[in-house]
Order: C-alpha cells, then sequence, then structure tokens
C-alpha cells in the first residue's frame, strides 16, 4: 500500500474498462510521477484495495502526454521526458497519399 493521503469524492466516479468491470473511485490527488527517465503532474484516481494486487496503476494520463516517449524493445518497455535534445528527435514522417 502507498500512503498517500487523498481527498473523499462526494459523488464517485466510475471507471469502466478497468480489466473486465467496472469500479467505483473513493478519492484522489494530484502527485508528481517518474517512471524510468520521465516525469509529470498527473491526477491520481484512488480505489478500494480489493480491487487489484498493485499499488499503482500507471496509464494513459501519464504516457499520452506530449513531453513523454514510449520506447519498446522485445518485451521491454521504457520511459524518456522530450528534453529537446536532438538525440530523441524523430525525423518527420512523408506525406500520405491519399486517394479521393
Amino acid at each position: 500500500m502507498i500512503g498517500f493521503a487523498y481527498e473523499l469524492f462526494q459523488k464517485p466516479i466510475r471507471i469502466h474498462g478497468f480489466g473486465t468491470a467496472s469500479v467505483e473511485t473513493i478519492g484522489s490527488f494530484e502527485a508528481i510521477d517518474k517512471v524510468d527517465q520521465a516525469s509529470t503532474t498527473t491526477n491520481i484516481l484512488v480505489i478500494p484495495d480489493n480491487y487489484q494486487k498493485v499499488s499503482l496503476i500507471i496509464g494513459q494520463p501519464f504516457t499520452e502526454q506530449a513531453h513523454i516517449i514510449m520506447a519498446r524493445k522485445g518485451n521491454d518497455l521504457r520511459l524518456f521526458e522530450d528534453t529537446g535534445d536532438d538525440a530523441l528527435k524523430m525525423p518527420a514522417l512523408p506525406l500520405a497519399k491519399v486517394n479521393l
């Protein structure tokens, strides 16, 4: 269990697509999350302990931010933060031809 203080919701939010079911949140807090070489501020939703075995799941609110870079090689996934260095720049993709 992670020992964070959180704010209780007056009206819980229902998260759908959590596994094969849905779950009601009991609170939330904002935190600076750091995973591998990437960090960002995200809103953490708190659910009852009996819904999952792990303390925290990092998802799209973290990974889909513009400065977060995900790199996968085989079964390994690493997260980096775009610091503006040329080493992490990706070349622009050519425009795709679309027949209308």
